[in-house]
């Protein structure tokens, strides 16, 4: 017998998520009790909820209060299309023992994509020629030293961080002739060799890399961890990449810093706050490039995450072991 699901989100976001593709298997695997069920109405559903087994979700879980898993006593997995859970996370989830899988390995393929072009596009400083071009009509002359770059032989690239993006980076940047630096809580000598880089302090990433990539959960501990230290460190001509969380960076220091080290630039696909007010020194300053939060899966892209779901679902219903799987203890870390 097919278990019963529902599909529980904010319903606008339903086919971002889970396109024709998505839909057709999981009609195909499960008894789909009802159309998606938009998040602020699931208690107009509890006829449905009652006898749910599975349920398919994405941005707007309600929180899996006591109340909520009361109202869906049979409930026995939860497969999340998006990333991080905290925004619906409540432990009695795990003290109920539903299985809870989230996509959020399917969102990382895109952010490392992204930070990957950007470190190509920093290391030949694209984005300065770019610029220099348009505002000059001119094309300048890239022999004759105006941004000088570091290029993609021979040249350093630092990570800051091997989570899931910080490690698909480094497998993409191995089909380059690139030397890869990381800084990562944890990281051994003998485990960055074999993952084909060379492990250092997060000072050295800094005072190292002609190119600094940041791929680090932004949580307590590691708010404003990228302190103006760690920039005035950074060699000459050498890029800041952020596509992960502008709260990581001290964003006073960087602004000082950038000012004053015209030869440095920033690359930041996220910012503190986000998006910075219109009067900040950012939006101005010719050492920046700003893109608005665009690393992350967009439009199509987002039925990866989708995909994963019900991938995982499929898994489940086969008693394979799950490749997504949260537990109470990635709680403890996850973003």
């Amino acid at each position: 017998m097919k278990p019963k699901s529902i599909i529980l989100l904010h319903k606008e976001q339903t086919p971002l998520i889970y396109g024709p593709r998505q839909m057709e298997e999981i009609q195909s695997l499960t008894d789909l009790q009802a159309a998606p069920i938009d998040k602020k109405d699931w208690k107009k559903h509890l006829k449905e909820l009652q006898v749910t087994n599975v349920i398919f979700s994405g941005w707007g879980m309600p929180m899996t209060t006591p109340e909520f898993l009361d109202s869906a006593p049979q409930l026995k997995a939860l497969f999340y299309g998006a990333g991080s859970i905290r925004g619906f996370y409540h432990p009695e989830i795990f003290a109920r023992n539903v299985i809870v899988t989230s996509s959020w390995k399917a969102n990382a393929i895109p952010v490392a994509e992204f930070a990957f072009g950007q470190i190509i596009m920093a290391l030949k400083k694209a984005h300065h020629w770019t610029r220099w071009i348009k505002k000059r009509h001119c094309w300048g002359n890239a022999g004759g030293g105006r941004f000088p770059m570091a290029g993609a032989f021979d040249s350093t690239v630092g990570l800051v961080s091997l989570g899931s993006i910080g490690r698909h980076v480094l497998r993409l940047l191995q089909s380059l002739d690139v030397k890869v630096v990381a800084y990562d809580l944890g990281l051994d000598p003998h485990e960055a060799r074999s993952l084909g880089c060379e492990a250092v302090s997060l000072e050295e990433v800094f005072r190292l890399s002609d190119v600094v990539s940041l791929h680090t959960a932004l949580l307590p501990e590691t708010h404003g961890f990228i302190q103006e230290e760690h920039l005035h460190q950074m060699k000459k001509n050498a890029t800041l990449i952020n596509t992960a969380r502008g709260a990581l960076i001290d964003q006073k220091a960087l602004v000082r810093v950038l000012r004053k080290r015209k030869d440095l630039s920033a690359i930041l696909d996220v910012t503190s706050p986000e998006p910075p007010p219109l009067w900040h020194p950012l939006y101005r300053m010719s050492n920046v490039f700003l893109t608005p939060h665009i690393a992350g899966s967009l439009f199509d892209e987002c039925q990866r995450m989708g995909q994963f779901a019900v991938d995982e679902c499929r898994r489940w219903m086969d008693g394979n072991a799950l490749q997504h799987q949260v537990t109470p203890e990635m709680m403890e870390s996850m973003a």
